[in-house]
């Protein structure tokens, strides 16, 4: 795991890093998330910010990332980034990047069905690199907005995305 620690600099630059040697060749984005559930929704809503501005493979899987599995394999990726809020005992706002290990140990989710058993799936059918990128909720309430500490949080992986992954032209 690789938090992003707001007041240490050097932490931050550690998951970019981290992310930036992960993400090559063809990549595939999932959002995951619930859009009513406050930050829940933030892996939801970077997707739906990202489709089609980015050299990527971009899908909003809402509550649902299994139903991409298959999506996502067809592919052939050489990777996949799952972006979503996950409960993993930081501040609200702070970024986290989990490998596939990393998961399958602490198995944190707050959906129905685990990321972690997503990337245990997909792991058994792709030889892609397999990350969650996870920001830590302040809310997980009924609500169709995010707090300002996760907004914070999507708008600097958001920016984060478009410089490592380029604009899409032909997507625009």
């Amino acid at each position: 795991m690789m938090p992003d620690d707001k007041g240490q600099h050097a932490e931050a630059l550690a998951w970019h890093d981290h992310l930036k040697e992960h993400l090559h060749g063809r990549v595939v984005i999932l959002g995951v998330g619930n859009t009513m559930l406050g930050d829940d929704g933030v892996g939801s809503l970077i997707a739906q910010g990202l489709k089609g501005k980015i050299k990527a493979d971009v899908f909003d899987c809402a509550t649902a990332p299994e139903n991409y599995i298959g999506k996502a394999s067809k592919l052939n990726p050489d990777a996949i980034l799952i972006i979503d809020a996950s409960l993993f005992g930081q501040k609200a706002g702070d970024i986290a990047l989990f490998e596939s290990d990393d998961i399958a140990r602490t198995g944190f989710s707050t959906h129905n069905s685990p990321v972690s058993m997503c990337m245990d799936f997909m792991g058994g059918s792709v030889k892609a690199d397999i990350l969650l990128l996870s920001v830590q909720p302040k809310s997980i309430a009924f609500d169709d907005n995010l707090t300002s500490e996760v907004r914070a949080a999507k708008n600097k992986i958001e920016g984060l995305l478009l410089s490592l992954l380029g604009v899409d032209k032909t997507q625009n």
